[in-house]
Parts: C-alpha cells; sequence; structure tokens
C-alpha cells in the first residue's frame, strides 16, 4: 500500500493519523517535495511522518511502480487499474486510450480464475502463464472498454475472450429515417438537419450466407448506438467503438439489420438565448451543432 501526499504546507490531523496508522500496517507514505510544516488544526506533524520518503514529482511513477503488486508486461498510456482484495481477488482493467492495448497483466503468486466482461455480462476463460513467482494474464482491450479478472472458479466457463474475425467488409448505403425522442418509435423517412434532436435511424436487408461469425462494428457516432437484427435488440453502447456480435441472431435467409443513433439535446436547444450574455449586454452568438448520427465507417467481420 502506498500513500501519496501532495506537496503542501499543512495536512488535516485525520490525514496524518490515517499515515501513521497506514505505516504502522507495513504500507508506505511519501511526500512530494517536502514534508508539511504541521497540521491543518495546529501541531506539529506527528513524529513517525518526519522520517517519512520525500521524493520529486518526476520520480513518482517509478516509485510507484516499485510498490505495486500488481503490473502490465508493456507500458500502456491510459489503461487504468483498480485492484479489489476482500473475500474475492478482482483487478478491473479500462482502457481509456484511443488505440486497442494487447498486454498482460501480472499478479504475484500462483494466480487461478476468470475473465469478466462487465458489459456484455459473460465470463470467459483467463489465460495465464506463471514464471518467476508471478502469473501473468493475457488480454486485448478495445479503446474505451474494460474487463474484469476474478480470482475464483466459479464461472467455470472455457470459452476464449472473442477477437474479431479475420475477413471484413464495409457497409453502406443504408436507408436512414428519423424521429424527435417524443415521438419514438414513429420514424420517418428523412435526413437530420442541424436543428434537429433526436434519434437517426439507419437500415439495411443483408444476406449472410455461410458465415459462422458476423460482428458489426461501428467507428464513430453520436451519441449512444442500439442495434437491432430481425427486430431484437442487441443492446445499447455509449463509446465508441461499438461493436455488436450479430452470430446468434443471424437467420439463414435475407436478415434486417437496423441502427439506432440518439443524438443529445445541444443540437435542438443551441439557440435558447444565453440571459447571462443578455444581462452582461454580450452578443449571443449560438454554438455549433454536435455531430449527429453515424459520423465513422461501419464494418462487418466475418468469417
Amino acid at each position: 500500500k502506498l500513500f501519496v501526499i501532495a506537496e503542501c504546507d499543512r495536512i488535516p490531523a485525520s490525514a496524518a493519523e490515517g499515515a501513521v496508522e497506514l505505516l504502522a500496517k507495513g504500507g508506505d507514505v511519501v511526500f512530494l517535495n517536502h514534508l508539511p510544516e504541521g497540521l491543518c488544526e495546529g501541531g506539529n506533524l506527528p513524529e513517525k511522518l518526519q522520517d517519512a520518503k520525500i521524493i520529486r514529482l518526476d520520480q513518482l511513477a517509478v516509485y510507484a511502480q516499485k510498490c505495486a503488486a500488481v503490473h502490465l508486461k508493456k507500458a500502456a498510456r491510459r489503461v487504468r487499474i483498480a485492484h479489489y482484495q476482500g473475500k474475492q481477488d478482482v483487478l478491473f482493467l479500462v482502457n481509456e486510450d484511443a488505440s486497442a492495448d494487447k498486454n498482460e497483466i501480472c499478479v504475484p503468486g500462483n494466480w487461478s480464475g476468470f475473465a469478466y466482461d462487465p458489459y456484455m455480462d459473460r465470463c470467459y476463460e483467463a489465460k495465464t502463464v506463471q514464471n518467476d513467482g508471478m502469473t501473468c494474464i493475457a488480454y486485448e482491450l478495445e479503446p474505451q472498454k474494460s474487463i474484469m479478472f476474478i480470482r475464483d472458479t466459479a464461472c467455470g466457463s472455457k470459452e476464449e475472450m472473442p477477437k474479431l474475425p479475420i475477413n471484413r467488409m464495409k457497409i453502406e448505403a443504408f436507408a436512414t429515417s428519423i424521429c424527435r425522442a417524443i415521438e419514438y418509435p414513429q420514424f420517418k423517412k428523412g435526413e437530420a438537419d442541424e436543428d434537429f434532436s433526436g434519434f437517426i435511424r439507419y437500415e439495411k436487408t443483408m444476406q449472410f450466407e455461410k458465415m459462422t461469425r458476423a460482428v458489426l462494428v461501428i467507428e464513430d457516432a453520436h451519441e449512444g448506438v442500439e442495434v437491432f437484427v430481425n427486430g431484437h435488440s442487441l443492446g445499447i453502447q455509449i463509446v465508441p467503438n461499438y461493436v455488436f456480435d450479430l452470430s446468434s441472431e443471424l437467420e439463414d435467409r435475407e436478415n434486417q439489420i437496423v441502427i439506432e443513433v440518439a443524438t443529445t439535446l445541444q443540437r435542438e436547444r443551441r439557440k435558447d438565448p444565453d440571459m447571462a450574455a443578455i444581462y452582461l449586454g454580450q452578443e449571443f452568438i449560438p454554438a455549433e451543432p454536435d455531430p449527429a448520427g453515424i459520423t465513422g465507417d461501419v464494418f462487418l467481420y466475418y468469417e
């Protein structure tokens, strides 16, 4: 455990008490750049903190990595890791970067468990390798997606975490229609103008002959995306890439693919007068409309 106290002149007594307790339990406490002069409530810093480590901000990343029991095999700029310890040991990873992260997360000891996709509510077999007293778990995490690794055998799944099929085709020429939120689901043919807020629907009928697996990927859209196959919803996603596995819903006939994209109210309300600007006598200039609908390419990955 590591408690980092930012550069400051004084700290609350409660923070000082917590730091002393952490040291007593074998944890580590470091101050950035210098020790505080004392406590916010008055008085000196506790004696046990006066000998605490002092490091510079540019040394913190390296120091913290040495203290961490869990680490990534390869450096990842924006992968966040939360390690929950209790009845079950849980590793929660979120990829906040714009590119996928293919990596391994390593933990001390002989670690066995399963992978859990919290969005799809599905568990998979965790691929682990033991080496030099560490267990490394392989993963591939798309941008803005998350995964959990849980130290438990309750899942019992032998299914591997899915990867995109190799073959790819671009899907274009959708039939489009629009619907204001209050009128949903009464869509009418048309295109969204710059003041439209609501739902934009994209429809296409396709044959999926001899495909054992089909995954729809929408590279960008604004904002929420829901996909339907033959009238059945595959759920709503709110961050790109929007990835929907169509395989279980496809039938041996023409299949109807529907993509519905919800906009924000900004487009509809952006011209509302700015009362603060009016009060201050300033000129009111409406904001540019937010993007709407599908704004990236749509691909079908299949095998």
